[in-house]
């Protein structure tokens, strides 16, 4: 028994885990198989595969192999698993009901839990017999911990499969029947080996010849009324147009005619059978011995076997039997082969044949009905219309971006905000260090101070030439330091209003320096948005602007928002291998509560609604196009 085995089991019944779990602590201790193979005694045998089923099932209490004692006037134990258990009453009764039965029992036993008192388990007890040739020749009983009833058809099943391991031991074939069976295998193994016909049917035809000391082997099939010889054995080419071929054909259409075995000599109990084809050509080919086997696949007859031997090796019954064997066994696989072997063309007709011939003809209910649903839906696909929507990725983004840049060179002194937070208009989000800027300032308050004192002195002096001199430095001085309040403002950097901050992260650049120019944020109000589209180039000739659509967030994918087209870019961008166009929607006013929880850059697919099409089209519009092209670069 194999793992596929095991699982099929279980398949079949619902607990593939419990199939899977057995199997792999059946077969996972090599011990284990090395006791089965070595097995010297039958003693031994029994022991080594009662373990192996005991742990397979899982969760085995007990379990016992009773064979026939060697006088064959009854039964007795072979050997008890676990080693060193006694006699168990619910095993024994079990085991002599499936021997008075001759077939699988399960039954019920309820004990008190050992240890417990008052408490009781519940097992099942199962046995099976050991039945070969309508003998039983022992019985296995198990008892396992109580389960469900798919569990205990999986014991069941197991015990079953199982049980076929016993017959070389128990019911051996004879020598002659075991040559046989291996010659049978032998030519079909031969058979398979090949995958295609002809080299099959030759290799199959020379194996049987020597095989059964055959003189010569033919093998033909059936096409329309008459029969084709395909191959001799011990010869690669031959003449379908000699006299021998043509008279092995009458021959095989005798057998296939008659859907029968004939043979020459006709045994001496007499035969029904027409032979004259038969007849024909053992008298002009001077075959002494013939045999045709007539090869049938699924109840249609698909050729035959005709094989010769010398008038002083007639076939008896033994090797009739095992010809008429062969022929069932090889009838399946060379007409599987001569299907696998024709043009594809030929398979696609005949599976037509086939199935128009279900569809028409009697029973096969479920196809019929599987036909005309689809048949159906096909009808409702073609003349249906739906609403064809474009869909492309999307991203929102703010209506307006603002920048704010470094107003000039300096060094960053402190950092509030970083992206993502919320702002009102005139909070600080950013300083640059201003000692510098404050040292000037004060410079030019005292130059101011200064050139002051120096004015009055003129002034009192009546010196009017140094009265302007000094007049002008005064309004200079004051540019300068208002300048510098001017600059001293700037380096705090505020939100011009309520929104967003899109990009722009300082907390890790404090001390670092700055140009002027440099941008450091971007700010986007939470009030007003707008959505990108990316448009394939396949779809972007069907989108124009005043279009409606939606657009789900990967935020809100269950609150579509609805959009309008506003503006297509008329350039196409290369992302991800494809060529995409910009298209720009606007958001229409959503309630107040999805307002906000938007925030800029989020990310979803947009649906664009072009108009009523086919339900057909709709589906395999792009198919159609790409049908297009590749015949243009083509044959265009």
């Amino acid at each position: 028994m194999t793992t596929e085995q095991a699982n099929t089991i279980a398949k079949e019944n619902g607990d593939a885990a419990q199939a899977e779990q057995a199997a792999t602590a059946g077969f996972t201790d090599p011990a284990a198989w090395a006791a089965l193979t070595n097995a010297k005694s039958l003693q031994d045998f029994a022991a080594a595969w009662l373990d192996l089923q005991c742990r397979m099932v899982g969760d085995v209490e007990c379990a016992v192999v009773v064979l026939r004692n060697q006088s064959g006037d009854g039964y007795q134990p072979c050997c008890w698993w676990p080693q060193g258990s006694s006699e168990c009453a619910s095993l024994s009764a079990t085991a002599e009901l499936a021997l008075t039965q001759s077939r699988g029992v399960v039954r019920q036993s309820v004990q008190d839990a050992v240890g417990q008192s008052g408490n009781t388990r519940a097992t099942d007890v199962f046995g099976w017999p050991l039945l070969f040739d309508d003998e039983v020749h022992g019985v296995v009983a198990i008892e396992v911990m109580h389960q469900d009833e798919s569990r205990m058809r999986l014991v069941m099943r197991l015990l079953q499969w199982s049980a076929a391991w016993w017959q070389p031991k128990l019911a051996p074939l004879s020598p002659r029947a075991e040559a046989d069976l291996i010659r049978v295998l032998g030519v079909l193994a031969t058979t398979l080996d090949e995958v295609r016909l002809e080299p099959a049917a030759t290799a199959m035809v020379t194996e049987l010849a020597v095989a059964l000391q055959c003189d010569r082997v033919a093998f033909g099939m059936r096409v329309g009324r008459k029969t084709r010889i395909r191959a001799l054995s011990h010869s690669a080419e031959f003449n379908q147009k000699s006299s021998l071929i043509r008279d092995l054909a009458a021959a095989m259409d005798e057998a296939i005619d008659q859907q029968a075995t004939i043979v020459l000599p006709e045994p001496e109990t007499g035969s029904i059978l027409a032979n004259h084809a038969h007849r024909q050509f053992a008298e002009q080919h001077g075959a002494g011995a013939l045999c045709s086997v007539a090869l049938s696949d699924a109840g249609r007859m698909i050729g035959a076997l005709t094989l010769e031997r010398s008038a002083n090796q007639p076939f008896d019954t033994d090797e009739l039997a095992l010809c008429h064997h062969a022929g069932i066994l090889l009838g399946p696989v060379l007409e599987a082969k001569r299907r696998e072997d024709r043009w594809i063309a030929l398979k696609i007709w005949d599976s037509l044949v086939v199935l128009i011939g279900h569809l028409l003809g009697r029973g096969h209910l479920s196809l019929k009905l599987a036909f005309l649903a689809a048949a159906g839906l096909s009808a409702f696909f073609i003349l249906a219309t739906g609403v064809w929507r474009v869909s492309a990725p999307a991203v929102l983004e703010g209506t307006v971006q603002r920048a704010l840049t470094a107003p000039l060179d300096g060094y960053i002194e402190s950092a509030s905000v970083r992206p993502g937070d919320l702002l009102t208009a005139g909070t600080v989000m950013a300083r640059l260090e201003d000692k510098d800027l404050l040292l000037e300032q004060a410079k030019w308050d005292a130059e101011t101070e200064k050139l002051a004192r120096e004015y009055s002195q003129a002034l009192a002096q009546r010196d009017r030439a140094r009265v302007r001199i000094l007049g002008a430095q005064i309004e200079q001085a004051k540019a300068r330091s208002a300048l510098l309040a001017e600059q001293l403002a700037r380096t705090r950097l505020q939100a011009p209003f309520d929104g967003v901050v899109v990009s722009g992260d300082l907390s890790q650049s404090i001390g670092a320096p700055v140009s002027r120019g440099d941008l450091l944020f971007e700010v986007a109000p939470l009030d007003s948005y707008r959505v990108i589209l990316k448009v394939d180039e396949r779809d972007i000739a069907a989108v124009e602007p005043g279009q409606r659509g939606r657009i789900a967030l990967a935020g809100l994918p269950r609150q579509p928002l609805p959009v309008a087209v506003t503006k297509i870019t008329p350039v196409a961008v290369a992302e991800e291998g494809h060529n995409q166009f910009r298209v720009e929607a606007g958001l229409d006013a959503p309630p107040a509560a999805t307002l906000e929880l938007l925030r800029p850059g989020m990310q979803g697919i947009g649906k664009i609604d072009i108009g009523e099409r086919n339900l057909f089209w709709i589906w395999t519009h792009r198919l159609g196009h790409w049908l297009r092209l590749w015949w243009w670069s083509w044959f265009g």
